[in-house]
């Protein structure tokens, strides 16, 4: 007679005999290793969705979109993101983040396109130069890759880091 573990019925995935060798060579768990086979899928399915998505604009891509989604790859978070490119707003709803794209400017809700005609976006009140997408990722992020991407834990060299790069290079 098998004695299950818990309160499991005969479809359970292991009895205390399975653990035998006599009780391995002895039996054939088809219907247990089918179930086991369609945990180990949904598992997989949802480990994959719980990676973030990066979204941005399909066709001609620009130096824009492809250094705002270095930026954010560098952070933890973002860094096995999957890139989405489509400029179809249902999808682009769906991402965990969007740049260049979907015509809205809002950190709170990660949403990062400068092709407003009212966006006047700019880093800080001391620079007057629009920011484009990776100008955002940058405001909005700048430090955090800097600390993550680039291992600086000094917050001093952070600051100074980030605002040198900024007007060196924007």
């Amino acid at each position: 007679m098998k004695t299950f573990i818990g309160h499991f019925n005969n479809n359970a995935l292991f009895s205390r005999n399975s653990f035998t060798n006599k009780s391995l060579r002895a039996r054939k768990y088809t219907k247990n290793i089918l179930s086991l086979k369609n945990l180990i899928y949904s598992s997989f399915f949802l480990y994959s969705t719980m990676n973030k998505v990066i979204g941005t604009h399909s066709g001609r891509f620009h130096t824009d979109e492809i250094l705002a989604t270095v930026m954010l790859k560098f952070l933890p978070e973002y860094k096995d993101a999957k890139i989405i490119r489509t400029r179809d707003q249902t999808k682009l709803d769906t991402c965990d983040i969007v740049v260049d794209v979907g015509g809205v400017y809002d950190h709170e809700n990660k949403r990062y396109d400068h092709h407003q005609k009212e966006f006047e976006g700019t880093l800080d009140d001391k620079h007057t130069i629009r920011l484009s997408s990776a100008g955002l990722i940058y405001k909005h992020y700048g430090k955090e890759v800097l600390r993550k991407g680039f291992s600086i834990t000094d917050e001093e060299k952070i600051n100074v880091l980030y605002e040198k790069l900024y007007t060196s290079l924007w």
